[in-house]
């Protein structure tokens, strides 16, 4: 499986996540796919649930007060996913949760990437 379905899988396993939606908007995902439609050298691709993107971040490294600092580049994975919850937990306590869960599985496959989790609820009580 993909990192992708491996965070699907563990997202939808956690309790008080009823459901997870697809990543983009509905109007984005037919908006994607009304261009894959249109481009005849394309095929339709499946609508994703989890995006994972990564990107390299320049991160100034201030240190203590007699450092003299330094710049150093770090990849920065960001993982993008909406959730349906069951309301058993409010859902600012529930965004938390689900971002811990995510940052925590990324980095014990990649320590070497910073992880920045979105987490959007998009219905409370499913």
């Amino acid at each position: 499986m993909s990192l992708e379905e491996d965070i699907h899988q563990m997202v939808l396993s956690m309790d008080g996540v009823a459901t997870v939606y697809a990543a983009d908007p509905v109007w984005l995902s037919a908006l994607k796919q009304l261009g894959s439609l249109m481009d005849p050298d394309s095929a339709a691709q499946p609508v994703p649930f989890v995006v994972c993107s990564e990107a390299a971040s320049s991160e100034t490294d201030t240190g203590d007060a007699g450092s003299t600092g330094g710049s150093s580049c770090r990849s920065v994975m960001t993982v993008k996913i909406r959730i349906g919850t069951d309301g058993a937990l409010r859902a600012p306590d529930m965004a938390r949760s689900v971002a811990g869960a995510i940052r925590t599985f990324v980095t014990a496959l990649h320590p070497d990437v910073q992880v920045k989790a979105v987490v959007e609820i998009s219905a409370i009580g499913v």
